[in-house]
């Protein structure tokens, strides 16, 4: 399958990149600055890097153009400008997949972004207040492009809620819930283990329009 990676340039979005050419898939990165990726992915046959920001919608149809998904590890940094950096991202990410008609999204969340299915969960409370406290903007943004998201209709998305992932080794047994459902406790993900759920997710489809909580099983 041919796939655009947004947001790959960090620890889980490596293990995105690895995973994804491990399957055979073609892809295409996109990255405001692509100094940051492996040496080796610049001369890889199957790697395309297309440099640009996600307000740049131009540049966001030429990396999707031609392409069966697009995959996204974007999230908010502390010391953004705004409260509303990803919120706009995803505006224009949305305009441009659907100017160049590619209709499958799979992206990460937070549970900062209370789903409708959600229930009470004391440490997840706690965790999410706390960021709210201390990184005000952080928390914004991730429930604005995530209430954007919810509310998109064209676009079949499935958005994956993260509490946090950790770099141990892949488990392979990943579950995935709401909060306080009885399936899914508190806990992380480890990267690999994300990759995998992303990817898997494109053709099996099990949650198109969902945000899932997910983890990681020791």
């Amino acid at each position: 399958m041919k796939l655009a990676l947004l947001g790959v340039t960090g620890p889980s979005g490596k293990e995105l990149i690895i995973e994804s050419l491990s399957r055979g898939h073609q892809i295409t990165i996109y990255a405001r600055n692509p100094a940051k990726l492996d040496d080796s992915l610049h001369s890889n046959r199957n790697v395309t890097i297309i440099k640009g920001t996600i307000n740049d919608e131009e540049s966001l149809r030429k990396a999707f153009r031609g392409q069966d998904a697009v995959l996204s590890i974007l999230s908010p940094i502390p010391r953004q400008p705004t409260d509303h950096v990803l919120t706009d991202g995803y505006k224009h990410i949305f305009r441009a997949m659907k100017t160049e008609g590619v209709y499958r999204f799979i992206g990460t969340g937070t549970p900062s972004y209370q789903h409708p299915k959600d229930k009470f969960h004391l440490g997840l409370w706690i965790l999410t207040h706390l960021l709210r406290y201390l990184l005000g903007k952080v928390w914004r943004d991730v429930v604005g492009y995530s209430g954007y998201v919810h509310d998109e209709k064209e676009i079949q998305w499935s958005l994956f809620r993260i509490m946090w992932a950790n770099s141990k080794p892949k488990t392979g047994k990943v579950l995935f819930g709401y909060q306080a459902d009885g399936k899914i406790k508190f806990g992380s993900v480890t990267r690999g283990d994300l990759a995998d759920a992303m990817l898997d997710e494109i053709t099996e489809k099990r949650w198109i329009g969902e945000m899932p909580l997910i983890r990681s099983v020791p």
